[in-house]
């Protein structure tokens, strides 16, 4: 499996106030009080003397915080434009300094500091740098302290800040450091910042891919998530689990939701199906380039499932719905399974075919679909280049030529 990552946090200051005192008004005379004891004598007492107003100490500074690194992030926020409806800082100098930085684990003081001062600007740049690296995956004190950040965050912050808070905690080694119910409980709590819980969702089995705990919720959000977003994260992110966990319950939960999903989550899963594609992909779309890879050589579905699969992705296809590339990587999947039917690549190859003619789609799509054609059927590939090798639609005539030299070269290979 491979994947993107990245860290951040943050730094306060407190500040010191100073006691007055308000001067006797110097015109007026103060009347002598009645009975007072005569110096010296035994009923005069000595006031005991007043301490001067001591000012509350200043808190420690971490020592472990880099300044100069804490610089760097106050200079991006000075210099480059905050978009604060998409929550993100505009290319500049500054940003490309920052992000060109190596972080290590000693600048995990630091990034928290700067994560923990909860201003979207300060966020921002500490969750992207965390979501890069992975050296606090199985550091319990910096998880705790992140933890705590976010399930403190507010409902609705912009961008993709909690989506990447959310992914950062997904690849914790949650049985190494003891806190798997407490990701839980947050990935649960109806109330929690949406776009975090649907990080969670997506990404807690892919950094954990043996745990049954995590398979478990994830099951569970994926058959009845509390919103429609939590759910298709979780019905992507169960691939993680595939070579782990008990798959014909997966099957079923993505057979059953194929039919209702939207074009690109049902492309998604459609590939799952029929292991054209197994990746675990980020279904939030402030954050949508990253992803986890999962392999296996065998398609675990069932036979009938993958049949079944077929059938619905034909009728997309045939209704013209099927606009998302991840279809033509549903269709490749017989080609590539080990255990795929003779039945099923068969169907796979008229499902490609009938794609490629249907007028309700455009030349991208189509062309994917000839461009698919070479590995499946390789002589009705050359004929639809042939075919379209002078359309008028400039996408479909690129997808004819780039098919015309795939299959010249696969001649000329031994």
């Amino acid at each position: 499996m491979t994947f993107r990552r990245v860290s951040i946090a943050l730094v306060a200051v407190a500040s010191l106030t100073a006691c007055g005192r308000k001067d006797k008004d110097p015109e007026k005379k103060e009347d002598k009080p009645k009975d007072t004891p005569a110096a010296g004598s035994s009923e005069a007492k000595a006031e005991p003397a007043k301490k001067p107003a001591e000012a509350e100490p200043a808190p420690k500074k971490d020592p472990a915080v880099d300044a100069a690194l804490v610089a760097a992030a106050k200079k991006v926020a000075a210099e480059c434009k905050w978009i604060e409806d998409q929550a993100y800082f505009e290319s500049c100098d500054a940003r490309t300094a920052w992000e060109g930085q190596r972080l290590e684990a000693r600048h995990a003081a630091t990034l928290l500091s700067l994560l923990e001062e909860k201003t979207p600007q300060m966020m921002h740049l500490a969750s992207h740098a965390f979501y890069r690296e992975d050296w606090y995956r199985e550091d319990k004190a910096l998880q705790e302290r992140i933890f705590a950040v976010a399930e403190a965050l507010p409902a609705d912050l912009k961008g993709g800040t909690a989506n990447k808070i959310g992914r950062t905690i997904g690849f914790f080694k949650l049985d190494k450091t003891g806190l798997t119910d407490r990701a839980k409980a947050l990935a649960e709590k109806a109330d929690a910042n949406e776009a975090l819980r649907i990080g969670l969702a997506n990404w807690l089995l892919a950094g954990n891919q043996e745990s049954e705990p995590l398979y478990e919720l994830t099951r569970d959000l994926a058959s009845k998530g509390a919103t429609p977003g939590i759910q298709v994260a979780a019905l992507v992110a169960l691939s993680a689990a595939y070579n782990h966990h008990a798959t014909d319950e997966m099957c079923k939960l993505w057979l059953e939701a194929l039919p209702r999903l939207d074009d690109r989550p049902a492309a998604m899963i459609a590939s799952h199906l029929t292991k054209g594609d197994l990746q675990v992909n980020n279904q939030n779309d402030a954050f949508p380039y990253n992803w986890a890879m999962i392999s296996s050589d065998d398609n675990k579905c069932s036979a009938e499932t993958v049949d079944s699969a077929l059938k619905l992705i034909e009728k997309r296809v045939d209704d013209g719905t099927a606009t998302d590339y991840w279809w033509t990587s549903a269709l490749k999947g017989p080609h590539v399974s080990k255990n795929a039917t003779p039945a099923h690549k068969k169907k796979a190859i008229e499902i490609a075919k009938k794609y490629s003619a249907n007028a309700k789609y455009g030349g991208y799509q189509r062309g994917q679909a000839i461009d698919l054609l070479v590995d499946l059927d390789p002589p009705t590939a050359k004929a639809l280049a042939d075919k379209y090798k002078d359309d008028k639609d400039a996408s479909l005539k690129s997808a004819a030529e780039r098919v015309t030299k795939r299959l010249a070269e696969a001649k000329k290979s031994p």
